[in-house]
Formats: C-alpha cells, sequence, structure tokens
C-alpha cells in the first residue's frame, strides 16, 4: 500500500483547505445532499463529475462519476481515486477507501495512512462510473466525506499529477446514517378533566442530532379506532417540540402516530396511541324527573365542554345512557348521592357522587360484559353537574 502512503500529504493538505471554514457540527443545508456535482474543472482522464452516496441493506455505496471514460487498467501508474471519511467530526480524515488497480481493479480501506483495514468491494459499471461499497460497521452513523481523482496517465495533460476533488470548497459532503428522533410523546387517551373542545391533544420532540442531515418533515397521522387507513392532520419541518391541539368530533376514538423524515430521506414512524373524545352532556343523555326533563336546568357558556351542561339537585331525577365498554362521567363542582342501575341492576361500588372542581372525572362504570348496556342515575340527595362522558371500548 505504498501509493496510499504517497497519497497521505496530498489528502491532509485538500482536507486543510475544505474544512478551513473551521468545525462544521452543525453544517449548512448545502452539505445534505446524496450527490454532489462537480464542474469540467481538471485536465485529468480522472476529473470527476459527480460524487454521490446511498444506503445499502448493511453498506454504504459511493460513486464516482467522471466526465471522461477510463480503463481500470489505467489505474496501475499512479492514478487512483480516493474516498476520505470524517467520521468523529474532528477535522480530520480517519478512513480512506483506495480504489486501484492491481491486476485487476481492487478497493481497500486504509486509516488514510500506510495501515491496511480491509478489502473492499468495488465495480465499474459503465465507462465513467466506479462504486465502492463500505460495510457500516466500519463507518459512524454520520460522517463527513471528500472525493479524490489522481491521475497521472496518458496524455499526460498536467506537471506531476492532475487532482481532483468534490467538493472543491467546504463544507464536505455530509451522509447521515440515522432516522430523526421522535421522542417525548405525549398523547393522552383522556384526561382527568373533560377538555374545552373536541381536540386532541399531541405532543411530542423531533431532531436529528447536532451531526444529523437535519429534519426535512414531520407530520402527525391519525385513524378512528379499528380502522387501517392512516390520514395526515397535521405537519411541519422544524424541530424542537411540538404541542398541537387536532381537530376531532365528540364521542370518537382515534389512534395516532407520528411520521419523521430526515434531509437525506431516513425516515422513521413512533408507536401507536389512542386518544378517546368526550361526548357533550347533550348527546345521547334523556334526562327526566317527577317534573319531566324540566328538573334538569340546561346550562350554557364558557369554561365547560362544548355547549355547557346540565346541573338537577331534584330528589328523583334522573338521566339514562346506553353504552359499551367502560363509561366515565366528568362534570363538577358535584357533591350528591346517586342510585345508578346498569340494565336494572345496582352496580358494585359507591354511589356517591362527588368533585370540587369543574369538567373533573366524578366516577367511571364499566366490567359489565360485551354488548350494549343501559345505565340510568338517580339523584337520591345533593346536587349532580353534568358535563360530559367518555366511553372506553370493552
Amino acid at each position: 500500500m505504498a501509493r496510499t502512503a504517497q497519497r497521505r500529504g496530498v489528502v491532509a493538505a485538500v482536507l486543510g483547505l475544505i474544512l478551513s471554514v473551521g468545525s462544521m457540527s452543525a453544517p449548512p443545508a448545502a452539505a445534505h445532499t446524496f450527490t454532489k456535482s462537480d464542474g469540467n474543472d481538471s485536465p485529468g482522464r480522472l476529473d470527476i463529475k459527480s460524487a454521490s452516496v446511498k444506503h445499502g441493506s448493511t453498506s454504504v455505496i459511493h460513486t464516482i462519476k467522471t466526465y471522461e471514460g477510463w480503463s481500470a487498467a489505467s489505474l496501475e501508474d499512479d492514478s487512483d481515486f480516493v474516498i476520505a471519511i470524517d467520521k468523529n467530526f474532528d477535522d480530520d480524515f480517519e478512513l480512506c477507501a483506495i480504489v486501484l488497480y492491481v491486476r485487476t481493479l481492487r478497493a481497500a480501506l486504509t486509516n488514510c495512512g500506510s495501515r491496511l483495514i480491509r478489502t473492499l468491494s468495488v465495480s465499474k459499471p459503465s465507462a465513467t462510473t466506479v462504486k465502492v461499497r463500505l460495510p457500516e460497521g466500519q463507518l459512524t452513523p454520520a460522517y463527513r466525506w471528500v472525493a479524490f481523482s489522481f491521475w497521472t496517465g496518458a496524455p499526460a495533460r498536467c506537471a506531476n499529477t492532475c487532482v481532483d476533488t468534490a467538493p472543491n470548497s467546504p463544507p464536505p459532503i455530509l451522509h447521515d446514517l440515522t432516522a430523526p428522533k421522535i421522542s417525548n410523546i405525549v398523547i393522552p387517551q383522556n384526561s382527568e378533566s373533560a377538555p374545552l373542545t373536541a381536540d386532541s391533544l399531541v405532543s411530542f420532540q423531533v431532531s436529528d442530532g447536532a451531526h444529523g442531515a437535519g429534519v426535512r418533515r414531520w407530520s402527525v397521522e391519525r385513524r378512528p379506532l379499528g380502522e387501517t387507513t392512516w390520514t395526515e392532520v397535521a405537519s411541519g419541518s422544524d424541530e424542537g417540540p411540538q404541542d398541537l391541539a387536532i381537530p376531532g368530533s365528540e364521542g370518537s376514538m382515534y389512534e395516532f402516530r407520528i411520521r419523521a423524515e430526515d434531509l437525506q430521506g431516513n425516515r422513521r414512524i413512533s408507536a401507536t396511541f389512542e386518544s378517546f373524545i368526550p361526548f357533550d352532556d347533550e348527546t345521547g343523555i334523556t334526562y327526566d324527573g317527577p317534573g319531566g326533563a324540566s328538573d334538569w336546568t340546561d346550562q350554557s357558556g364558557s369554561g365547560h365542554f362544548l355547549s355547557g351542561y346540565h346541573e338537577s339537585s331534584v330528589v328523583g331525577a334522573t338521566f339514562d345512557v346506553t353504552f359499551e365498554g367502560t363509561i366515565c362521567f366528568f362534570g363538577g363542582p358535584t357533591a350528591a348521592t346517586v342510585n345508578v342501575t346498569i340494565d336494572g341492576v345496582p352496580p358494585q361500588g359507591a354511589s356517591i357522587w362527588s368533585t370540587a372542581v369543574a369538567r373533573d372525572e366524578i366516577i367511571c362504570y364499566g366490567g359489565v360484559g360485551a354488548g350494549s348496556h343501559a345505565l340510568t342515575a338517580e339523584i337520591a340527595s345533593g346536587t349532580v353537574v353534568l358535563d360530559a362522558y367518555l366511553v372506553y371500548p370493552a
């Protein structure tokens, strides 16, 4: 690998030029590309036209294209390609992939000095193209790289060696192997108090790391519980915390997930989260009493879920509702004794409905088996303030 040692000084000199702008720990958007085009700017036969990279299943494939055609055998006389990799973001090249000719086209991974690390898979799919496959295990999740070509063959167009690089100026090309991170996800199935509107509250954070390519886009997807088709309901491109209120409809049961993609196409999908929206006190409930429905006062105004709430202190006033699964009632301030039956049978547990906080969860009933059930509640004493109710599936 004597030729590798000969190239070390040239590579180091070009590295100093390309990194002369200083640390690139937060590279600009220009670095976030798969392909870097290069002008027809070197007289050598290996004048680089483009340098690109893409993921394989367990490796990264670097491709260099030239303006002119060349033969594999022409790389025998100190003409070669070098892919120099700064994997530690420390303004130094730790790895060099060398493409050269030794009885056949070969590629080797070195320490950019005289130490051979391993041989590499290399191919020449066209007269102007070479592809080198680097195992992911030799790389870091994100790294910077520069492609070099050295030409000393015929025709001799340079006094010594024709050298070309891609890129010719900072920054080096960034390659990011990892998908953005989606963290701090909070999508309450429900809260301890009924909301004011029929929204699902969705909070999360998207980031691509200090050396990542940057977030291209994130999106929030929703589908009704039990269905298979996802619908996008929110999107953005900014990193950092997101706190969203996703409009829905009362009584809906949703599943949510979050997608994120970075500027180099890496994608991640979060786990799925459920969110249930209450029914309003006006929906699906029949109010009655000794004096009829007028025993309940229909109160409207702000500070309550959707339309308002129902309130009664009349002994014997009732309401009826049907449900499947588990039903939870929200309201307050409430302090009452309520006689409850489900399908005509009193449920186990206390009949005291009490909370000092408006829209707070008062009490839940469930565990009564599959199918539809009829619940009747009758006031024995005190005051019931009913704002909303929530139904969880069985």
